[in-house]
């Protein structure tokens, strides 16, 4: 069911991934992966309360091992004017990043006065077409929050044009395409 869940929020079928997750949640409240994408999903239909709790109650089961989820849950907290939140949160992801390209970001991303624009510029030219897909999402929802509209705009278009980690969904969000 996860497999059909995933196939279906793919294809843009929200109200059938919704229904295919929340079956699983049911019959296996423990799969953790299910939290992640049903967080996803409830963002993009605009329950972003929800889509809080689903990362937090993986946060706080020490089940969000994927920074990106972890990223994810900081930039929600700071769309609902959480910061401070998302401020622990985030330190916690510097002190354990080891690539300074990354840290720049994550620093950039607590505290934007102190934005690094090297380490923003490295992020969107990393060779890893992954990596740098993901946190350009990141760095366009900074550049949103900063009200540089036009830069935001055009990098969530990138983030939508590759496809790559479920930054894509919440990118076609953004844009109003989902």
């Amino acid at each position: 069911n996860v497999f059909l869940g995933r196939t279906n929020y793919m294809l843009n079928n929200v109200e059938d991934s919704l229904k295919y997750y929340n079956f699983v949640l049911k019959t296996n409240p423990d799969y953790y992966p299910a939290y992640n994408d049903m967080a996803v999903l409830s963002y993009v239909i605009g329950e972003k309360d929800e889509s809080i709790n689903y990362l937090i109650k993986l946060y706080n089961l020490d089940a969000l091992n994927d920074k990106f989820s972890i990223l994810f849950l900081a930039e929600s907290l700071m769309e609902q004017n959480r910061q401070d939140d998302a401020k622990k949160i985030m330190s916690n992801l510097v002190k354990n990043e080891n690539n300074s390209t990354i840290k720049g970001v994550y620093t950039s991303l607590i505290n934007p006065d102190r934005a690094n624009d090297e380490s923003l510029t490295k992020a969107l030219t990393l060779e890893d077409v992954y990596i740098r897909s993901r946190l350009t999402y990141y760095i366009a929802c900074l550049m949103e929050r900063q009200g540089v509209k036009e830069l935001s705009k055009t990098l969530f278009h990138e983030v939508k044009f590759t496809r790559l980690g479920f930054e894509n969904k919440l990118a076609l969000y953004k844009l109003g395409e989902l």
